[in-house]
Formats: C-alpha cells, sequence, structure tokens
C-alpha cells in the first residue's frame, strides 16, 4: 500500500513538472530577460482582441507577430528601466483616460463594456493596464529626451493660416490608417513595398500594418483615424487629393522610414474655423510628428544595443 502511494505521489509529481515545463519552454531572450511560449501566446491573444482580422493568418505568422510585439515592449522596458523604476510607480490613476481612449479606438463605449470584452478575450484588465502603463512612460521618456530638440514654428504656422485663409474656407477632413516601414539596407526597398503590396491584396490593410508597421498604430491595424487636411504637409495633402477612398499611396520618405497610407474616408468641412483653434491643432499635430520621430529613432537605437536570441 505504501508502495503504491509513493508511486502514485511520484506519477503525479512528475505530470505536475511537465506540464509546468510546457507552460515555461524558453522562446527567446532579449538580453537576460527570457520570454516563454505562454509569453508570446498572452501576446498573441491580447493583438488578436486589438484586430481580429489575425486570425485569417495562419499560427505561425501570428506567432512571429506576437514575437516582434513582445520583442518590442521588452526593449522598451529595458530602455525605462535605465531611467525609472517602473515597479516602484504604484500610482496608476494617470492611466483612467488612456485606457478610456484605448478602449474607444475598439468602439467600445464604457469600462464595464471593456473587462466584459477582456473576460471573453481570455485577458486580464491588469495586463492591458500594464501595457498602456510601459506606453505612456516610453511618451514620456522621450518628451524628456527630446523636448528641448522639438522645433515648431508658431509665427510661421500662423502666417500660413493667413496666407491660405485657412479658417474661411472648406476643407478636407480624412480618415487615414498607415504603414510606417523601414529599411536596414536601401537596396531592399522594391522587394519589400512588393511585399507589402501582395500583403494588402491579399489579406488586406488591417494585417499588414500588423506585419509590416513599426508604428504603434500596427497593434490597432494601423487606424490613425481623422486628420484635417490643414494639419498635413503640401506634400501630403497633395498625394491624398488624388488618391482615392479605399485606395493606397506609394511610400512616402518620413524622418523613421517610409509612409504607406490610406484613405478610409473623405468629408468636406464646411464651417469657418477659430484661428486660434486652428493654430493649437496644427502646432500639436507637428509636436506629436516629431516626437513619434525620436521615438521610432531612440527605439531603434535601442534595439541595436539589445541582444535579442531566438531558442531552437
Amino acid at each position: 500500500m505504501c508502495k503504491k502511494l509513493i508511486l502514485t505521489i511520484l506519477i503525479l509529481l512528475n505530470y505536475s513538472f511537465n506540464v509546468s515545463s510546457e507552460s515555461v519552454n524558453i522562446a527567446l531572450k532579449v538580453d537576460d530577460e527570457i520570454i516563454t511560449t505562454t509569453d508570446i501566446k498572452n501576446e498573441r491573444k491580447y493583438l488578436i482582441a486589438l484586430n481580429n482580422d489575425l486570425t485569417k493568418l495562419s499560427e505561425k505568422e501570428i506567432i512571429k507577430i506576437a514575437q516582434n510585439s513582445i520583442i518590442r515592449e521588452k526593449i522598451k522596458i529595458k530602455e525605462l528601466n535605465n531611467f525609472i523604476d517602473i515597479e516602484n510607480i504604484t500610482d496608476e490613476n494617470f492611466l483612467k483616460p488612456i485606457i478610456k481612449n484605448f478602449y474607444t479606438r475598439l468602439n467600445i463605449q464604457s469600462l464595464k463594456e471593456f473587462e466584459n470584452y477582456l473576460i471573453e478575450n481570455d485577458l486580464s484588465f491588469k495586463e492591458i493596464q500594464q501595457k498602456l502603463k510601459i506606453e505612456v512612460l516610453w511618451n514620456q521618456l522621450i518628451s524628456e529626451l527630446y523636448s528641448k530638440q522639438v522645433n515648431v514654428d508658431e509665427k510661421k504656422i500662423r502666417q500660413k493660416i493667413i496666407d491660405e485663409k485657412l479658417n474661411q474656407k472648406d476643407t478636407l477632413e480624412y480618415n487615414l490608417s498607415e504603414i510606417v516601414f523601414s529599411l536596414e539596407n536601401e537596396n531592399l526597398y522594391e522587394s519589400t513595398y512588393l511585399k507589402i503590396k501582395e500583403s494588402i491584396n491579399q489579406l488586406g490593410f488591417k494585417i499588414t500594418a500588423n506585419k509590416f508597421s513599426i508604428a504603434d498604430s500596427g497593434k490597432f491595424g494601423g487606424e490613425i483615424g481623422n486628420i484635417n487636411e490643414n494639419q498635413l504637409s503640401n506634400l501630403i495633402k497633395g498625394i491624398l487629393k488624388d488618391t482615392e477612398v479605399g485606395k493606397i499611396t506609394k511610400p512616402i520618405l518620413v524622418a523613421n522610414g517610409y509612409l504607406i497610407l490610406r484613405v478610409n474616408e473623405k468629408n468636406l468641412i464646411k464651417k469657418s474655423i477659430d484661428e486660434n483653434k486652428i493654430l493649437k491643432e496644427l502646432i500639436d499635430f507637428e509636436r506629436k510628428k516629431q516626437f513619434d520621430q525620436f521615438s521610432a529613432i531612440h527605439y531603434n537605437k535601442s534595439k541595436i544595443n539589445s541582444k535579442i536570441q531566438f531558442i531552437e
């Protein structure tokens, strides 16, 4: 009887160990940070919750996207920890408006509805809160490091409003999505662009943004929402005017790589807008654009200094 009991215990311990081992298999490492297969599966669930179109991909492709996403997050965490102790930031009230903006982008109307949505997708609110916390802290770090380098010429913008009478004429408002891609070698431009176009034709823009875009909007299928044409450079404004609804632009050279835009909607805004309101919108947009560029540059520097090792 005693021998049978010992044997049973050993079998149960062995089973428990095997289950535990399976759940913590190491998939890759970012420097000394271990990323397990469970981490990647959780990231997969998270990304699908943001863009359900990803389920149209093969499991191998989804896992690759999840790996790239979690690598990006770990690199940001590593860099943040050079400046602050993330775990010691316990007051998370600053996240409330960020969380609301997050679930609004998913067309969810209330926090309760969002919590239910997470349960349906086997995700915890705490996990999402932590991810948003990292993004907010990253943006704050970029702001602190590069605020003195952001250059917005208010006089020039105000003169533009006066010269072009931007507050007195009808304007176009675009609903846009984006894919931002970078190249390690410019010789790869044609082949990369061809892959992106083929992916858009076969899988759609949203999935392609998840696969190829280095912008944070990629997690949401590249959606960036409504932008008034007054906020755009003359180059991009001209390109979008010639782009039909539902079509994409050719890659546009920007500071952190190449930008492809998709025009989801075009709406004519027929009203006179206060000059100071237009000025504020233009300044905010220009500042955000420059901070996004610095964010991409700083991330790339951090990535270069990180060792990424995939475990066979």
